[in-house]
């Protein structure tokens, strides 16, 4: 009896590998969902960025006010902080993130008088969008100009003694109901850190103007 055939059916040890036609089509496609996602995930992400800055400016300008409302009209910054000079950043930092006296003396230790204050609990904060995001610094103007977007100060904030008025070191613009807002046309107004830290209040001292996380 002649020995059994193995007859094998055609097809059946199919190879799985992709052609390289398959591969330029998946890659293909990968582009394309790439290319119409990233820029919507920057978008929300400088979005996030210029919200953040927003939300910043108004609570350092609420602060301010508060501050001046129980120093007798004095901004931070416009008198000494008794452990620095006025018209400072540090007398402004010690101004906002230490205990005061009504004449605006700062102390980062409880003392009797210094009762007021701080103003910025979770310190100051960096700002969160355009070139210098990230940075938490504070210029103070010497003269009577008001506060501007300064691209060559590497600083998060431009700030007025004499008037109390802070602004993010940002473009700005003018907005429908004629207040400042970012000018988010502005290439100097990207780029984003939501998540950036800021000066912390043990952090500041007389010849320490802090650190930025």
């Amino acid at each position: 009896m002649p020995p059994a055939r193995i007859i094998r059916a055609r097809g059946g040890n199919r190879r799985s590998a992709m052609t390289l036609l398959e591969l330029v089509v998946v890659i293909a496609t990968i582009g394309v969902l790439a290319a119409i996602a990233v820029p919507r995930a920057s978008r929300a992400f400088q979005g996030a960025g210029h919200a953040a800055v927003m939300r910043d400016w108004s609570t350092l300008q609420r602060q301010i006010d508060l501050y001046a409302l129980e120093h007798m009209g004095a901004y931070p910054a416009q008198r000494g902080s008794g452990q620095a000079e006025e018209l400072t950043e540090v007398a402004f930092l010690q101004q906002l993130l230490q205990a005061t006296t009504p004449a605006g003396e700062s102390s980062d230790k409880p003392k009797d008088g210094y009762f007021l204050g701080p103003y910025l609990v979770a310190g100051m904060p960096a700002l969160k969008a355009g070139r210098h995001a990230g940075r938490a610094g504070v210029f103070v103007i010497q003269d009577t100009s008001a506060p501007r977007y300064m691209s060559e100060e590497p600083v998060g904030w431009v700030y007025q003694p004499r008037t109390g008025e802070i602004v993010p070191n940002i473009p700005l613009t003018e907005g429908a109901s004629g207040a400042l807002t970012i000018d988010i046309s502005a290439p100097e107004a990207l780029g984003a850190r939501p998540g950036a830290g800021g000066v912390r209040p043990l952090d500041v001292g007389a010849g320490d103007l802090g650190k930025v996380e």
